[in-house]
């Protein structure tokens, strides 16, 4: 079950995404942190994948048998997991194609996106992300082991510090007023 989930995720969330955003704008919408960035910075843009990967490593041996996890939840459980990863992925996904060709990974000061505020960003500014948390905690449900959840907390504290530290201060330098009012009505993630 965690192999689905994470093959999804990757396919349509990610590779699929980069796809549709080179299709129309010709640019793959990836902005790579630049050697001159703050360490901090740095360092959370590492993490923040570094935990993707293992993650992904993890769930790789342990299709191949490699690696075993000691902890079984019933059933029943197990499709709660299945459930919440498929509907992050789903509210991924939708967010995405919400973001429409302001969509990106990373952060680059010197371009300008739009501000979008409608759609699932009417209620909650970080609705990719969102969608993102509901994906690691149906990993989490469906790959139990404490490796798993690291990751999950690593990779958390990374979005924290990129959305707080490095993606809302760009937008409010972007957008100033319109920015900060959108701020003020709408939360910043849960919906």
């Amino acid at each position: 079950m965690p192999l689905f989930l994470a093959a999804n995720l990757c396919l349509f969330a990610i590779l699929g995404r980069i796809g549709i955003q080179f299709y129309y704008t010709k640019d793959l919408g990836v902005r790579l942190l630049k050697p001159s960035a703050p360490l901090s910075e740095i360092v959370a843009g590492c993490t923040f994948v570094c935990a993707f990967i293992l993650s992904l490593v993890l769930i790789a041996l342990n299709s191949d048998g490699l690696f075993t996890i000691n902890i079984s939840l019933p059933l029943r459980l197990m499709w709660v997991g299945v459930s919440a990863g498929l509907v992050g992925i789903l509210i991924t996904i939708i967010a995405q194609i919400q973001m429409g060709r302001s969509w990106r990974i990373g952060v680059d000061t010197n371009e300008e996106t739009s501000l979008i505020t409608t759609g699932l960003y009417f209620r909650s500014r970080n609705s990719t992300y969102l969608g993102i948390a509901l994906y690691w905690l149906g990993i989490c449900i469906t790959f139990t082991h404490p490796l798993m959840w690291a990751c999950a907390i690593v990779c958390w504290l990374s979005i924290e510090f990129i959305v707080r530290k490095m993606e809302e201060p760009y937008l409010l330098n972007c957008h100033g007023q319109k920015f900060a009012d959108y701020i003020n009505k709408t939360n910043r993630y849960l919906l």
